[in-house]
């Protein structure tokens, strides 16, 4: 008899595909503290090889499977994931009774064509992300076709991808699809001739490697370890810069400043360590705040 898959089950894979949600809400996000539980030490040591991973392999999405278990089986094995829970979805390796990645993109590939009209997953302008999940009851390729960005905003820095999803139960071939526009992680970097005048560098500033260097240097060492931030981790942090012709925080004004952010593009690594915002004075480069605590 075949296994079919629900569509809340296919909700919940969907939704939980990077990480268990109730796991990513838990982590802590800021100031690290030594007595801290086992469980939470566990996620901290999934999240701190996750983040060094995702620096030497990329994206997690284009990650191996073998590395993608391997990673899972931290929590698996510290008990912060039970595979004996039936909302419990973790990645996993296919095993001899499992459908090929082959065969399962090519149902994929299928099903999207017939209900679409779209052929997918063929480069340079398609790339598919495949991951292998799994239940306590079920197993499932999750397979995400994605076209090639297309700015949709770029006054706001935003971008999106057209991306086709698929989840094809294994071993049945049961596979459901939808069609999905997804904000890039990413944003944009405006090139500074296509700012607006006010928001550019103007004689007396900083320049932008000046304001960078102070930024970095004002959250190294102690800033960063008491939030449990590693330096090699942050390094590894995204950048971005601009000029706000007038800064103010919480109703008080701090005048014309440099906006240095950092931030990690994985969704993950930014949801347990947030982003950074320094704020400094354009002229004198003085630190007129720096800012951790919310995650937008």
């Amino acid at each position: 008899m075949k296994r079919m898959i629900s569509i809340g089950l296919v909700c919940l894979f969907l939704s939980l595909a990077g990480l268990p949600a109730w796991a990513e809400t838990s982590a802590p996000g800021a100031v690290w503290a030594e007595d801290t539980p086992p469980l939470e030490e566990a996620y901290r040591e999934y999240i701190l090889t996750r983040a060094r991973k995702l620096r030497d392999l990329g994206p997690f999405e284009t990650w191996p499977l073998e590395e993608r278990a391997e990673l899972y089986a931290i929590l698996i094995e510290s008990g912060y994931i039970d595979i004996h829970d039936a909302n419990a979805v973790y990645h996993g390796m296919p095993n001899a009774g499992d459908m090929s990645r082959e065969d399962a993109i090519r149902i994929a590939e299928e099903a999207i064509a017939d209900r679409y009209g779209v052929v997918v997953g063929h480069p340079p302008d398609w790339s598919v992300e495949c991951s292998f999940l799994r239940t306590a009851s079920s197993a499932i390729w999750d397979l995400k076709f994605k076209q090639k960005a297309q700015v949709m905003d770029f006054s706001r820095d935003i971008y999106w991808l057209n991306v086709y999803v698929a989840n094809v139960d294994s071993p049945s071939g049961q596979v459901h699809v939808y069609q999905n526009a997804q904000e890039s992680n990413s944003p944009l970097i405006i090139p500074w001739d296509e700012r607006p005048e006010d928001q550019r560098p103007r004689p007396g500033d900083l320049s932008e490697e000046e304001a960078v260097s102070i930024a970095r240097n004002a959250v190294s060492g102690e800033w960063l370890e008491r939030r449990g931030l590693p330096e090699d981790i942050f390094a590894g942090f995204q950048m971005t810069t601009g000029i706000a012709p007038g800064y103010a925080w919480s109703d008080q004004p701090l005048g014309r400043a440099w906006v240095v952010q950092f931030m990690s593009d994985d969704n993950i690594i930014h949801a347990y360590f947030n982003h950074v915002i320094v704020i400094l004075n354009s002229e004198t480069g003085e630190v007129l705040l720096i800012d951790n605590e919310s995650n937008g």
